[in-house]
């Protein structure tokens, strides 16, 4: 699955001029010629961790319910929608993928700091990694892929300037700060100097411009998720599992409501990793596009987007 990771986009010594960044969405296959993404395989843990996810999801509630999830069932079955004040519901889609794609990457790096220890390929922490810059690189390349509405705007309204403007925060942030971030370890020392931003005061609330203030509100995201440990006597690992689970929701949510035609238009060049976990809902009954059927075709597909 291809990466994209703001941050580091945001840390080239020669970024891109803002003005190209408004041309690079509306623009595909740039990205690959300027090598800003990776790919990475998707580790057999990982498609046992969705399986897995999709099991009970599907064993405890009804379709129309798992469908509709984003994230937000997991903070309501760990009381954590009430410990972070936090409504993943009440965000748009694509600013949730950015602000928690924010905050999972400066939380893999502070624990990484922390701990001296790079986090196993079977880890939650890699897991969670791996589903976030894979998001980015949907939300940022691909987002006829998202649920409805997103890519069809992403060319004239709130997602594309989002996007923009949080890399300009970034960049400018950073570029402010060169000298402190540069040479060996500069990534870490980057995210580092990003989470000692004062964030006690909502950056909404203050700059009140929803777009400008993803970078800030990520980090305070950051901040509560690191005190699940240090305020709720959480263990890293728990932590790290509540985190990846909020991913897979998402990922799953993602993959449900992207649209058929969008799907097989992939399925021609091996498929997306959205196109693959839709199918294996399908399996499990839970769309609303695709239905397996036993004696008849293999797969029904329904006219929906």
């Amino acid at each position: 699955m291809t990466q994209f990771n703001l941050i580091d986009f945001c840390l080239k010594e020669k970024p891109v001029k803002f003005g190209g960044i408004q041309k690079f969405i509306g623009t595909y296959d740039i990205w690959d010629k300027y090598c800003y993404s990776t790919l990475e395989d998707v580790p057999i843990k990982m498609k046992q961790f969705i399986f897995e996810q999709l099991k009970v999801a599907r064993s405890g509630s009804h379709v129309s319910q798992v469908l509709s999830w984003r994230g937000d069932q997991v903070l309501k079955k760990t009381n954590c929608d009430e410990k972070l004040n936090w409504s993943l519901v009440e965000v748009p889609f694509d600013q949730s993928i950015l602000l928690w794609h924010i905050a999972t990457d400066l939380c893999y790096y502070t624990d990484l700091e922390k701990y001296q220890e790079i986090p196993t390929p079977d880890s939650k922490h890699n897991f969670s990694k791996l589903v976030s810059n894979y998001l980015m690189h949907i939300l940022v390349t691909r987002p006829f892929m998202l649920p409805k509405g997103i890519g069809n705007s992403v060319f004239k309204g709130m997602p594309k300037r989002v996007f923009r403007d949080t890399c300009a925060e970034a960049t400018k942030f950073f570029e402010k700060r060169r000298s402190i971030i540069s040479g060996s370890n500069g990534k870490g020392r980057a995210r580092q100097v990003l989470l000692d931003v004062n964030t006690d005061v909502d950056p909404e609330s203050v700059i009140g411009d929803r777009s400008k203030t993803v970078l800030f509100t990520g980090c305070r995201l950051a901040k509560q998720l690191q005190s699940l440990e240090t305020e709720e006597g959480w263990g890293n690992e728990e932590k790290w599992e509540t985190i990846a689970k909020v991913w897979i929701e998402m990922l799953c949510y993602a993959a449900s409501q992207c649209g058929w035609n969008e799907h097989a238009q992939h399925l021609r060049k091996g498929g997306e990793l959205l196109t693959h976990v839709c199918l294996l809902m399908a399996n499990f009954g839970l769309s609303e596009q695709f239905q397996i059927r036993v004696g008849g075709p293999r797969i029904s597909i329904g006219t929906r987007g």
